[in-house]
């Protein structure tokens, strides 16, 4: 499952797709002219080092980054590490909160993060490897490979991979519960009425996930193996794999948190199911700056001959200036990798704690090394304690995007928590208690503030001068 940024017309989903894992094949790291190697050596990077970019010193951009992120891990809103290259050479490193909060476990330059939907451009790359391979095109319906699949135009490789062949977003819980059995191909040629006519972009987990087994189908081996011969290994990602696992299995993954109660501040999220294709990709810091310059320096060139990247990359311009940039999230773990043509510059950001800061991440960063920047109004709000004004708002609600959700205290777990009907596991946030009565929910900065008769205002914090308000009526 991956979070984005509000309004949502429908409660988000759990992906569960069972696909096999293999052991990832042997291949030889390459250096190019274009990529520089660095070897993770402990909590050690030993690339060559730059002192200044954009004419801001090392220690000028670690203020600007202490004095935006400090209080936000303070508030227990933010915790991961930044990584800021320039073509190739490290300008630093900056850790912040821990890898394990609860053993105090601090980040370092080894520690693997669940990337998400970064996945997708790896997923992209094994594509057009392949396609350069001779052993698929990218314009071929899904249906040569799977002929149970409905034979429609719009089922292509390449419009699966722009999010544009009119397959759901995610698979609901209850399918996984009641008639998911492993195999996409077999769900949707089983269900294709899922499949609409494409006669628009519709965000897709389901369709990268797909062509994970489509890989499988091609090759004869899955997509964490090929995914790790053809594209990780040789650009020198070489603490980099792709799993049906999260990060925090493996030694030195960092462990998933929440906004949570006191006196930890952070909780365990709500579980995420495994997406291989979609998401899988398990990195470090340097090995994601890797991937990103590889990106920027064109080596997947292919990938930009649509009209929209293939591999859920973006290019846009910052101030005039060119950057692609991609991003990912899961149920405590976030990615964002920004890279600037023109200059060489990359700015990486890798977490372990989802709240409300990871959802404007990619604009926090791209800001970052301009000339007039500004520390932003946005962050904390300040927590009180619990008191009976809070309590008394404790019941069912309708919210206009959620849906039905229940709000009550859950004494054992130290604090209130809004949830969906029956599905407790899989929706379940804390609410910080704010003063007069009202709540915050971090993980997506939304204020809720009881009304006089009865209810809650919505309010959505965007940006610092951008909001969005909904009523929350009792049921």
């Amino acid at each position: 499952m991956e979070y984005q940024s509000l309004p949502l017309k429908i409660p988000m989903k759990i992906i569960i797709i069972v696909l096999s894992v293999s052991l990832p094949l042997l291949a030889a790291c390459v250096d190019t002219k274009r990529l520089t190697k660095s070897t993770i050596e402990s909590s050690e990077t030993t690339t060559e080092t730059t002192d200044t970019i954009k004419n801001l010193s090392k220690d000028d951009i670690r203020k600007r980054l202490n004095l935006y992120f400090s209080p936000l891990v303070e508030n227990r809103d933010f915790s991961g590490v930044i990584r800021i290259e320039q073509k190739g050479k490290l300008l630093l490193t900056q850790q912040y909160g821990y890898a394990d909060w609860e053993k105090f476990i601090p980040h370092s330059d080894s520690t693997l993060y669940s990337a998400a939907s970064i996945t997708k451009g790896v997923m992209a790359a094994t594509l057009v490897t392949l396609e350069s391979q001779e052993k698929l095109k990218l314009t071929d319906r899904l249906v040569r490979y799977f002929p149970s699949l409905p034979d429609l135009p719009s089922l292509t490789i390449e419009n699966v991979l722009q999010h544009k062949a009119g397959l759901p977003r995610d698979i609901a819980i209850t399918e996984v519960a009641d008639n998911y059995n492993g195999s996409l191909v077999k769900w949707l040629s089983a269900n294709p009425e899922l499949i609409k006519v494409a006669n628009k972009k519709q965000y897709s987990n389901v369709g990268y996930a797909l062509l994970a087994e489509l890989v499988q189908e091609v090759t004869q081996q899955s997509f964490e193996s090929v995914g790790k011969e053809l594209i990780l290994t040789p650009l020198c990602m070489d603490n980099s794999f792709i799993s049906i696992k999260e990060a925090s299995d493996f030694i030195s993954g960092a462990k998933p948190y929440t906004a949570g109660p006191e006196p930890l501040g952070v909780m365990s999220p709500i579980p995420s199911g495994p997406e291989v294709g979609s998401s899988g990709l398990i990195t470090t810091s340097a090995d994601l700056s890797r991937w990103i310059q590889a990106i920027g320096q064109g080596k997947f060139s292919r990938l930009f001959d649509y009209e929209d990247t293939l591999g859920s990359i973006h290019v846009a311009e910052h101030n005039g200036e060119k950057y692609i940039s991609a991003q990912g999230s899961l149920p405590g773990y976030a990615a964002e990798a920004v890279y600037f043509p023109e200059t060489g510059i990359s700015i990486i950001y890798l977490g372990n704690l989802f709240s409300y800061p990871v959802l404007s991440m990619g604009t926090t960063l791209k800001k970052l090394l301009d000339k007039d920047w500004q520390v932003s109004s946005e962050s904390t709000v300040i927590r009180e304690d619990l008191t009976s004004h809070h309590l008394r708002n404790q019941g069912r609600y309708q919210h206009p995007d959620f849906g039905v959700i229940d709000i009550k205290h859950e004494a054992k777990r130290g604090g209130v928590f809004l949830s969906m009907p029956n599905m407790e596991e899989y929706w379940n946030f804390y609410l910080t208690p704010i003063a007069n009565g009202a709540f915050h929910m971090r993980a997506f900065n939304i204020m809720l503030t009881p009304k006089a008769g009865g209810g809650f205002m919505s309010k959505q914090i965007l940006s610092h001068d951008k909001f969005r308000e909904l009523d929350v009526d009792k049921i």
